[in-house]
């Protein structure tokens, strides 16, 4: 028979808890697929890194206006949010405005993203 006593907070949460990860173990064994095929995993040395800078330097000379623009355009906006909120009386959404601001930057760097690939194709089409 269960124990019928009111547990604290703290393992009723570990309780639940660990509920949900079996759940959650469940759930991924199912979707995954029955043949278990283990990913190559490949060592990254000093030429990779190399090659990765070389590239994205590549991408910078081709495209320098526009990720300079990108690049300043992004501290300006988090500038003006800071004074917005000082000047307003504001103040107490300045947290949230520093802390919410840098989540905007993955979305930002989409375009950053796409014009890369762009470069990158018409490098590979010639």
């Amino acid at each position: 028979m269960p124990d019928k006593t009111i547990g604290n907070p703290v393992s009723w949460s570990a309780q639940r808890l660990a509920g949900m990860g079996r759940g959650l173990g469940s759930a991924v064994e199912g979707i995954g697929s029955h043949e278990m095929i283990r990913p190559e995993v490949r060592n990254i040395d000093g030429g990779d890194i190399r090659a990765a800078l070389r590239k994205g330097s590549e991408d910078f000379t081709a495209l320098r206006s526009d990720v300079i623009i990108a690049v300043a355009l992004y501290p300006v906006i988090g500038f003006v949010l800071a004074v917005w909120a000082f000047n307003t009386g504001q103040v107490h959404l300045l947290f949230p405005l520093v802390a919410g601001f840098p989540l905007v930057g993955p979305v930002a760097a989409v375009g950053l993203y796409e014009m890369s690939r762009r470069t990158g194709a018409r490098r590979w089409a010639r």
